[in-house]
């Protein structure tokens, strides 16, 4: 998080009642081993959650053996600045009057870290922390001499991955080879042991609505438009034909107004033409003349039933004297 980030959340977590953000990177993760400040037993606790926001740190609760087991374990809410980090356990000589050693867990009172390096596999940060100070001292402690002690990180479970089911795809179906490549590239030479594959995969895949795509096409238009008028002001002065300069790029700009809206009015048919607006006119003149056919058959095929007041026309019969 930026200095300036965090200068801003500070003001807003004071406004809200929260602590500050006193450390912009946290050192107790979960999965660490902690003892809270002022435990004389020194219990362990195993760290569940850190909640960066609200500087807390979450501890697993032992579930007792006749809590119900599709229960939810709960977890001991305690002040991050109250955890001490678990440093190990070390052998101490034995005290004045004693014979036996004797082992003592040693907690960091201090932390430090290196400087961070990006891990290009993992793709993320990655840096050692150190206890600078610890209590109990451990055993060899020299200020001369001491070195800060390399804590590490504690490691991440096993992702167990469970057997497919009916409506999971199987790792044979994923590795089957369904590409065929085109005759283009038939005769192209492919890498021992590579498979065929389609390529520029990720220009299909990618979005095209996404803002920076936007922009650059934006800025390729208005760039090609401004081009064109430069072209467009030279052609013109190159030829003045007896006109002054301002007349002829007066002419100029004329000429790319009108050029630009007529580009514009053949993109706009073409995008018509592309959404199919062309097919869909087709059809509905189609249906017109079927219907038109339609209702002249009819006409053709009408036959009247012999009755009164009916007159055939031509016959003179419907005349009055």
């Amino acid at each position: 998080m930026p200095t300036g980030r965090l200068k801003s959340a500070n003001k807003q977590f004071k406004t809200l009642g929260m602590p500050k953000l006193k450390s912009q990177v946290l050192e107790i993760v979960p999965g660490d081993f902690v003892s809270i400040r002022g435990d004389k037993e020194r219990k362990l606790h195993e760290v569940f959650l850190v909640n960066k926001i609200t500087n807390r740190v979450v501890l697993k609760r032992e579930l007792k053996t006749s809590a119900r087991q599709d229960k939810r374990p709960s977890g001991k809410s305690v002040p991050y600045s109250q955890c001490q980090l678990y440093v190990g356990e070390y052998e101490y000589p034995p005290e004045e009057g004693e014979t036996e050693t004797k082992f003592q867990k040693v907690f960091a009172t201090r932390l430090n870290k290196s400087a961070p390096k990006l891990n290009y596999v993992n793709g993320r940060w990655e840096w050692t922390r150190f206890a600078v100070n610890t209590v109990p001292r451990l055993p060899d402690y020299s200020p001369e001499t001491y070195e800060p002690v390399a804590i590490p990180w504690p490691t991440e479970p096993d992702v167990l991955k469970p057997d497919p089911g009916i409506y999971d795809t199987t790792a044979d179906a994923v590795n089957e080879v369904t590409y065929s490549l085109p005759s283009s590239l038939l005769s192209a030479r492919l890498l021992p042991g590579s498979r065929p594959s389609r390529m520029h995969v990720h220009k299909e895949l990618a979005n095209p609505h996404a803002r920076a795509k936007k922009m650059a096409r934006y800025t390729a238009f208005v760039t090609r438009r401004k081009a064109l008028l430069e072209e467009m002001i030279q052609k013109e002065y190159a030829n003045l034909n007896g006109r002054s300069k301002p007349a002829a790029r007066a002419d100029a700009i004329f000429r790319w107004h009108q050029h630009v809206a007529e580009e514009r009015q053949a993109q706009r048919k073409q995008r018509w033409r592309k959404r199919g607006g062309e097919a869909r006119l087709e059809r509905r003149r189609e249906r017109k003349t079927r219907k038109a056919a339609r209702t002249n058959e009819k006409l053709r095929s009408l036959v009247l039933d012999e009755a009164q007041n009916q007159v055939i026309p031509g016959s003179g019969l419907g005349k009055r004297a």
